[in-house]
């Protein structure tokens, strides 16, 4: 089975006073690379959630957004702890210099951490909540991704057994080949009135040893079973195989390649043009594969 590295995937769910929403994207990437949005108060968790996020998506550029509603009418409060410090501080300050500290109260409501934001109070439990939430967005795009793998993988096996059956097209054309270029040569040597002036066994010898030269089919043998191991590879259980495949493709390619440059004959060259077609088009799918 393929994964796609494109994915989206959402979840929401209502707690006893606030909403949790979760939403994720991602796009091709050879490497995982994540941004994210997140409130506030779950900044501390950046890390805890990069690795979980880099462990079930693995590849790809990743977009998390967490956005989160609270339902408490008072969203605002005074952390007297901090109050008292800045207060007894200010005081002895004021004291010390001879300041009348009559603006001392509003100058600690200026203070840094004095009157913070209720939203920005976490606890294991919210953590959790937000964590649950989380997580049924991961099942949520790891599906949405498999679906879309599958759909890739009908369209790449489809193609690679479609270079198979290009290849099993080569064979009645291979005879007809070896024979028109004997031919060729001939009339060339006809044509510059050489036919009767040249040693005729040693001419067999050289034309034997070019005609091998030219022969593919070593190339044909590599080039369908580099298709079958594609195809098995294919198979397999591991969640990320967009490289490996990408690899073996590349072997076919080479194999595809050569036989073009010793195909010398017009109706192998269509061939081998049409399995060069399907063999780009399956590089196209497989950059989009994890």
């Amino acid at each position: 089975m393929l994964y796609s590295m494109t994915g989206y995937g959402k979840a929401r769910k209502e707690f006893q006073n606030r909403a949790v929403s979760v939403e994720l994207k991602s796009l091709n990437g050879k490497e995982f690379y994540l941004k994210m949005r997140l409130p506030l108060q779950y900044q501390p968790r950046e890390i805890s959630i990069r690795r979980m996020l880099h462990t079930a998506i693995i590849r790809g550029k990743v977009d998390l957004r967490l956005n989160i509603t609270s339902n408490v009418d008072t969203e605002y409060s005074i952390d007297t702890t901090t109050f008292e410090h800045y207060y007894d501080k200010l005081s002895q300050l004021a004291s010390k210099k001879g300041f009348e500290p009559s603006n001392i109260l509003y100058a600690i409501t200026r203070m840094p951490n004095v009157i913070v934001s209720n939203k920005d109070k976490t606890s294991e439990e919210s953590w959790q909540e937000v964590l649950s939430v989380l997580e049924e967005a991961l099942v949520n795009f790891n599906d949405f991704r498999m679906k879309e793998g599958e759909a890739l993988a009908t369209d790449i096996e489809m193609r690679v057994k479609l270079i198979q059956h290009l290849l099993e097209k080569m064979k009645p054309y291979e005879a007809e080949r070896i024979e028109k270029l004997r031919e060729r040569i001939y009339t060339n040597l006809e044509q510059a009135k050489l036919r009767g002036r040249i040693d005729e066994n040693r001419f067999e010898q050289e034309l034997v040893y070019y005609l091998d030269r030219l022969n593919i089919t070593e190339e044909k043998v590599r080039l369908k079973q580099h298709c079958s191991y594609f195809l098995e590879a294919m198979k397999a259980k591991s969640k990320t195989k967009g490289k490996k495949l990408s690899f073996i493709l590349q072997e076919m390619g080479r194999e595809i390649n050569t036989i073009g440059s010793k195909a010398n004959f017009v109706d192998l060259q269509r061939i081998v043009i049409q399995m060069k077609d399907e063999a780009e088009k399956v590089k196209e799918q497989l950059a989009n594969i994890m």
